[in-house]
């Protein structure tokens, strides 16, 4: 792609990427705010909202604040009698 582009079209592009961020970093974020958002009514204590970005260093989740765990709670809350 730099083959095509001249330095104003690519001084252009990088100019939009300061005003409106893409790519598969941004899409991430958008996805873990909507898995927060979609939580926090149905929690009595928000979560830490990093806890839904994708981690690719082998971290381990904290088991309290795990999404496994908090879906299982919301499983059992909603879960019909």
């Amino acid at each position: 792609m730099l083959g095509r582009l001249d330095s104003g079209e690519l001084a252009e592009w990088m100019a939009f990427f300061q005003i409106s961020p893409f790519g598969e970093d941004r899409a991430d974020l958008r996805a873990a705010m909507l898995a927060y958002w979609g939580v926090v009514p149905f929690s009595k204590k928000p979560p830490d909202p990093s806890i839904f970005l994708p981690r690719f260093d082998g971290e381990k989740e904290e088991p309290e604040q795990g999404m496994k765990t908090m879906l299982k709670n919301l499983t059992k809350k909603f879960r019909k009698k």
